[in-house]
């Protein structure tokens, strides 16, 4: 049951503001633990990037290197980036650069098995962000459909992002 969640607005906006012009970026912010899904993360932002050359996709974390309970995760992360230079990882983020980026990122994608409470999708919507999120647990419940994609299917989601994509240029 989708209920509030203790969240202050006001004390968001501070940090960056409310105005800033949205980019072609994607931005992912979950641990890297396997419960967060990341290697289906990497699978699908490879092949976004593949199709969509005018996008970024950010991985964030605010501590200051990468960690996982799988090491092997942080090195496919680590290699993804070597291999591909619009995917790009960010350490040591504190809240204030978090949310400049949110600010200025065009979408917010997650791939955790096992969230019921999303403050990534309270904070990425804030600041006007689309969203990409699984079909799964309690997202069906508070992110629209259109934005939900089938768990586990990287084309479902690389879809979910391509049409959100074309909206956007619609939009322009």
């Amino acid at each position: 049951h989708v209920t509030s969640l203790p969240i202050n607005y006001d004390e968001i906006y501070s940090h960056v503001g409310k105005d800033v012009k949205k980019e072609k970026i994607i931005v992912s912010s979950s641990r890297l633990d396997w419960e967060k899904n990341p290697m289906f993360m990497m699978e699908v932002a490879r092949k976004f990037l593949s199709l969509n050359q005018e996008y970024k996709w950010i991985f964030t974390t605010s501590a200051s290197e990468l960690r996982s309970n799988d090491q092997f995760i942080v090195d496919k992360l680590k290699q993804l980036e070597k291999e591909n230079d619009r995917f790009i990882i960010k350490t040591n983020m504190d809240k204030k650069g978090y949310y400049e980026l949110l600010s200025r990122a065009s979408i917010q994608f997650n791939s955790a098995l096992q969230d019921y409470v999303s403050f990534t999708l309270l904070e990425a919507t804030t600041f006007g962000c689309d969203v990409c999120y699984p079909r799964f647990k309690s997202f069906p419940e508070c992110v629209p459909s259109d934005r939900l994609y089938d768990p586990f299917d990287v084309d479902s989601a690389v879809n979910v992002l391509c049409e959100m994509n074309v909206r956007e240029h619609k939009n322009i």
